[in-house]
């Protein structure tokens, strides 16, 4: 009896360890631009995120990830993606710039995802949408 006791007691302990270990969690965010329009656009910001400056050519109807971060704990709570960003700037090839808010988050598409059973992490995907008619 004493044995079957010991024997429970270390089963209860493996599964809770197994448990907790298991309920690490993280929220992953992707900010992208799609390219809408017939030609390529030219990007230009900088990131709270990233020390480097990012300049990329986003050719037409492409789409293009910007940032992409893992934070520890999930949350499924949308945030404003322009918060990333403390500069912002696309220009088509004919050198008009963009007359579309990035600042305003209705202009963002924003996906969430969850995995897991027991405990959930999240992919946030913010995409900005750019047309013609944003020139």
């Amino acid at each position: 009896m004493k044995k079957e006791i010991n024997y429970l007691r270390h089963l209860i302990f493996y599964l809770t360890l197994f448990l907790f270990i298991a309920c690490e969690t993280a929220t992953d965010v992707k900010i992208e631009v799609k390219n809408n329009t017939n030609s390529s656009i030219s990007f230009d910001a900088k990131s709270q995120h990233s020390p480097d400056h990012l300049s990329y050519t986003i050719q037409a109807n492409q789409t293009k990830t910007m940032i992409y971060t893992s934070q520890r704990g999930g949350s499924d709570v949308a945030q404003n993606p322009s918060e990333y960003f403390t500069e912002f700037h696309l220009t088509n090839t004919d050198g008009d710039s963009l007359q579309k808010e990035y600042k305003n988050s209705d202009n963002w598409e924003t996906d969430i995802s969850g995995s897991g059973i027991v405990s959930k992490s999240y992919v946030h995907t913010y995409t900005f949408i750019v047309n013609e008619s944003d020139f």
